[in-house]
């Protein structure tokens, strides 16, 4: 079974850990990093052979899972230039910020528990 392309929004520490442990785990799948924050991505990119994405617009088409990893304070920004396609999965690395949330935020384009997966 091919291993899906995970794309991440966020640079910060806490994408570099999940980041890490991805690899550490064994995962060797291809992980797009988002440009939002170019010299972290680069860092990252450079570090944990990940891929720097051309903008986010193409992260999201490439991409099989997204992977959310940004402060809370930063959701907002986030979510506003997410948008997911039938299929994809989204998960939830935001710190205190339940799938309920989630969906009252993005609306119909989150569907529900099976399609996000929270992690705190």
């Amino acid at each position: 079974m091919d291993m899906p392309t995970i794309g991440v929004v966020g640079t910060g520490d806490f994408a570099a850990y999940l980041i890490a442990a991805l690899r550490k785990g064994g995962y060797r799948g291809r992980i797009l990093l988002s440009p939002h924050s170019r010299v972290k991505a680069q860092t990252l990119a450079a570090t944990y052979s990940c891929t720097l994405a051309a903008d986010n617009s193409s992260m999201l088409a490439e991409a099989d899972w997204i992977l959310l990893a940004v402060r809370p304070e930063q959701l907002a920004n986030a979510l506003s230039n997410l948008a997911l396609r039938s299929g994809q999965v989204l998960v939830s690395a935001v710190a205190g910020v339940t799938i309920a949330e989630l969906h009252a935020a993005k609306g119909h384009d989150i569907r529900g528990p099976h399609h996000a997966i929270e992690l705190h």
